[in-house]
């Protein structure tokens, strides 16, 4: 994996960040497939090391 985040990356980080209740004061602004998209790269930084 590159170095450096992705736009996508990086919104799923500050997501990831906010915890639970605060993020789903965001995702109800959001559109279904861009649910799915941050969802998705969500569950693919949880395997990321914290750098």
């Amino acid at each position: 994996m590159s170095d450096k985040l992705t736009g996508k990356q990086k919104a799923a980080a500050i997501i990831i960040s906010l915890g639970a209740d605060d993020a789903s004061k965001i995702y109800k602004f959001l559109k279904e497939e861009e649910i799915e998209q941050l969802t998705y790269e969500i569950s693919r930084l949880q395997h990321l090391s914290p750098q």
